[in-house]
């Protein structure tokens, strides 16, 4: 079930919203006393190191190591004599469903399930060669699709927005060096608002933003086309190109 997973691919702690938990409950019991352990939850719990103050993160860390525990068991499995298997996991992945989905498709997938075409893509804004390929736009929220290398605009948009996920901060790149450099490219000119921040100081012409500072998690991108009736805009990553493909993407706010 887990084969070709790393402990990287189960770290859900910074994916999660603050008060939202990957595990409530642990399997214990005569179950799990006759059962093989596949997965357990982390002693650390790494949300109290998250996004707090510096001062404060250690002590929590410890905290959190040294309190009493139920269950930790996340995922076992039991067999019996005529070949047949139960497996119990008691993950969450409702909070993270659209962060997760490959990993619950390989996990599923290991076990010998098979996969049509996802409804999730849907709702993907951004296609696999890192090209804007869906968008909800004007006042009817009408969903425009990438036709003949261009998304048509309806006369009422004046923008819109789609989300993006990252699996890393690519805010400080003189910290890390070798972080990939993220720029988006349109064809015409545009504003560009990232987060809620103007990018123009990322831009010479309004169409190529460069080195854009996207943050760990999803990010609101913006884009007012200047009563433009169609756009065409593509993201980048130069120095490591690999990197576009650990981009999620979405036409629904991912931001509540």
């Amino acid at each position: 079930m887990l084969s070709g997973l790393s402990h990287k691919d189960l770290y859900f702690s910074e994916l999660l919203p603050n008060n939202k938990a990957a595990m409530k409950y642990g399997i214990a019991g005569g179950f799990a006393e006759n059962a093989e352990l596949l997965a357990e939850a982390c002693n650390t719990d790494w949300q109290q190191w998250n996004k707090r103050a510096e001062y404060a993160k250690t002590g929590a860390v410890i905290r959190s190591e040294r309190e009493a525990k139920n269950s930790g068991n996340a995922i076992m499995s039991l067999k019996n004599k005529k070949g047949g298997e139960i497996i119990i996991s008691t993950i969450d992945f409702a909070p993270i469903a659209n962060e997760s989905s490959k990993l619950v498709s390989k996990m599923l997938s290991n076990l010998g399930a098979s996969f049509s075409e996802s409804k999730a893509d849907e709702v993907k804004a951004l296609n696999e060669k890192g090209e804007l390929c869906r968008i909800i736009a004007g006042e009817k929220a009408e969903v425009k699709i990438l036709k003949n290398g261009k998304i048509d605009l309806p006369a009422s948009c004046g923008e819109f927005s789609f989300w993006v996920f990252s699996p890393r901060s690519l805010v400080d790149l003189l910290a890390e060096p070798n972080m990939p450099v993220l720029d988006l490219v349109s064809e015409g000119k545009i504003e560009l608002l990232l987060n809620g921040k103007n990018m123009s100081d990322h831009t010479k012409d309004g169409k190529s933003f460069n080195t854009l500072p996207v943050a760990k998690g999803w990010n609101k991108f913006t884009v007012k086309t200047g009563g433009a009736r169609s756009v065409k805009i593509r993201f980048e990553c130069k120095n490591q190109p690999k990197f576009m493909k650990e981009l999620l993407s979405s036409i629904e706010n991912r931001q509540n």
